[in-house]
């Protein structure tokens, strides 16, 4: 995992959040990281959208064991874009830095795990929300447990909403529980008592980073689909293993050098994507790669797939077995397995008529 300060200069866009992320860099080499991640808080409360400050954050976080808060910070990392205002250096570091994220998946599936074995050993405390908690921890780490269990969470928010009705009802705000909740609402598909807790939040915050972390949720709640497609495109959810596993659940005699052109062809549209600075280039991208999609369907390229996929398309068995291949790897913030399963079958649908029909 890299450091920051072991490469960077500090940006200079704001002098005041430069000179405490300099501070920090200054800290960490005198091995003070407690000191350094106060610096660097300090910094995000003057730039609050620069991105290399806050992978600094987590990666001082993630060392000081304190893995919620790394995670989240290094969520919003990955979720930001380049930026031509702050610079090709900046943005360089960024992609960087955005790969060593991927590079932690693994470590974080494992905590993930941790967490959800440590819930079953202790199921049956009395201590719900405690439990609710460490269920909470399972699922921001390893999102497929999430997928695994998707009847614990209503069971979750059940808990949470018994413990929070002070904050529910108005007469106290308890923070970071209430934005617990509103992730476990964003997980089930209730769009809009997550956004309610996130506008209530922003009542209390404290500082301008809060306000930030707050902005950034409640903004992703009302990002569009096509938005969201471009972030898992760029993030590592469809991995080489992944298109391995996925291509055999659709039952496809793929040759390996056929999936060895799929898979390239899906790390260079990434590391188009990762480029791109604004919204109307990742868009350009995406349709680049339609277009380009449609002409090898036209030329017949894709005809040899087409017996097989027609199969599968009446093959329930095998529709169930690839719909908990996809859950593992899909980031549905927004969705249900029912709600899953029904944009799954219009997505399908809508395969047949764009490249069979």
């Amino acid at each position: 995992m890299i450091f920051c300060g072991q490469t960077l200069f500090a940006y200079p866009l704001i002098a005041e959040a430069s000179e405490k992320f300099q501070q920090a860099q200054a800290a960490m080499g005198a091995r003070q990281p407690q000191r350094a991640e106060q610096l660097l808080i300090d910094a995000l409360n003057i730039e609050p959208d620069n991105a290399v400050y806050r992978y600094s954050l987590g990666y001082i976080q993630y060392n000081l064991q304190k893995f919620v808060e790394a995670k989240k910070n290094f969520d919003l990392v990955r979720n930001s874009n380049l930026s031509a205002e702050k610079g090709d250096r900046y943005n360089s570091d960024l992609k960087k830095f955005k790969k060593a994220i991927r590079d932690l998946r693994q470590a974080f599936d494992k905590l993930g795990t941790l967490k959800f074995e440590a819930y079953k050993q202790n199921k049956n405390d009395p201590q719900k929300l405690k439990l609710a908690v460490t269920l909470y921890q399972a699922f921001l780490f390893n999102r497929a447990i999430l997928a695994q269990n998707i009847n614990l969470l209503n069971e979750s928010i059940k808990i949470y909403e018994e413990a929070l009705q002070p904050s529910l009802n108005g007469d106290q705000w308890y923070n970071e529980p209430m934005l617990q909740l509103a992730y476990f609402y964003e997980l089930s598909g209730q769009k809009d008592k997550a956004a309610e807790i996130y506008m209530r939040a922003l009542d209390y915050v404290k500082d301008l980073n809060e306000e930030f972390i707050v902005t950034s949720r409640f903004d992703y709640l009302n990002r569009s689909n096509k938005t969201k497609l471009i972030d898992m495109l760029k993030s590592d959810e469809f991995a080489p293993e992944s298109i391995a596993s996925l291509t055999a659940h659709l039952s496809i005699d793929m040759s390996k050098r056929d999936q060895e052109q799929l898979i390239n062809a899906v790390s260079d549209f990434r590391s188009e994507l990762e480029n791109a600075i604004t919204d109307e280039e990742q868009e350009q991208i995406l349709l680049k790669y339609r277009s380009e999609l449609t002409k090898r369907q036209e030329s017949g390229e894709l005809s040899k797939y087409k017996a097989e996929f027609e199969s599968f398309s009446k093959d329930k068995a095998a529709q169930e077995k690839l719909k908990k291949e996809l859950q593992q790897y899909t980031n549905a913030d927004d969705s249900t397995v029912e709600n899953f399963t029904k944009q799954f079958s219009k997505d399908l649908e809508q395969l047949k008529t764009d490249y069979l029909d």
